[in-house]
């Protein structure tokens, strides 16, 4: 029997659940940038692949997969395990900064092709 793909339904990726946690909803953010993003949690820089939606969009359900990586031949699907990650950045930038909510999971992307991340904490 041969062994399921990683991503058994790629190209669609993984799929993310974002959810904004009661801390950062009650920090009265205002429509800002969020980035979704999977990096390697041996190598986490450059992320392998990101995002990007509107903090008014949550809660939502999104896919990160081959399609969104940042280097060509470096693709979601070549890792055993992601660390995936949303963040609310306030400057819009993709660099975490001082003020910004995240929230993040690791995942093995041989057991699962879902996650869900709760933002719910600050960067300091």
């Amino acid at each position: 029997e041969n062994p399921a793909p990683v991503f058994p339904d790629a190209p669609e990726g993984i799929s993310v659940n974002v959810t904004l946690g009661e801390a950062a909803a009650a920090a009265n953010l205002p429509d800002s940038t969020v980035f979704i993003i999977a990096r390697d949690p041996a190598q986490p820089s450059p992320p392998i692949a990101a995002v990007r939606i509107r903090l008014a969009e949550l809660p939502t359900e999104i896919s990160i997969g081959d399609a969104d990586a940042m280097i060509p031949g470096r693709v979601p699907s070549g890792f055993d395990r992601l660390e995936i990650i949303g963040r609310v950045s306030l400057a819009g930038q993709p660099i975490a900064a001082s003020g910004d909510w995240y929230g993040d999971a690791t995942i093995e992307t041989s057991s699962t092709n879902s996650v869900q991340i709760t933002i719910n904490q600050q960067v300091p």
